[in-house]
């Protein structure tokens, strides 16, 4: 769906168009990913993305699989198989709960072939009428309580691998033919 937002952006307006992307996230966190606040009001059951041809989330989860590890990155949605590959993006779903789940919830999910939870992709993209990848960093692992002293220990990691994932598939996403320029 990204691809074809961007096929009829370009049929629109020329090959020098660029897919207008929002990026979602908590207020807080914007700062932290070098981006001015966009969207605010997490929580809220509808999403005004203004003139915005594709949704862009962000954000962290918790590890429901024991091979996964703080800083790890998951795609959600719409996301191309060059954008996974260029980011190293595991494979796996991320399932959105209203909840924080504990490592006992996580791990009967992970037995369910989950990969993480989180508790905004599912609102966010159903409240959205445009295509979506929602990137998700593993912030707490499969045994780590979310709100923890080894959570707050991975939280800067979770934070420099989040920026960076958020910043390549901004840029993979924002460019005219939807693959960016190659990475350094």
């Amino acid at each position: 769906m990204i691809d074809a937002a961007m096929g009829k952006r370009q049929a629109d307006v020329g090959e020098r168009a660029v897919l207008r992307l929002l990026v979602a996230t908590w207020a807080e966190a914007l700062p932290l990913l070098g981006f001015a606040p966009r969207v605010t009001g997490m929580g809220c059951r509808s999403l005004d993305i203004g003139d915005g041809e594709a949704l862009l989330l962000a954000g962290f989860a918790g590890a429901c699989q024991p091979w996964l590890r703080p800083g790890d990155v998951l795609l959600a949605g719409d996301a191309p198989a060059e954008l996974r590959s260029r980011l190293g993006a595991v494979s796996g779903e991320v399932r959105t709960l209203d909840h924080i789940a504990n490592p006992a919830e996580k791990s009967a999910l992970g037995g369910e072939g989950v990969a993480a939870v989180d508790m905004e992709t599912a609102w966010l993209a159903a409240a959205s009428n445009v295509p979506f990848v929602s990137v998700r960093v593993i912030i707490d692992r499969l045994e780590d309580p979310a709100v923890s002293v080894a959570t707050a220990w991975h939280y800067m990691a979770a934070c420099r691998s989040l920026r960076k994932a958020v910043g390549e598939a901004y840029e993979f996403l924002s460019h005219p033919n939807g693959r960016g320029p190659t990475p350094s």
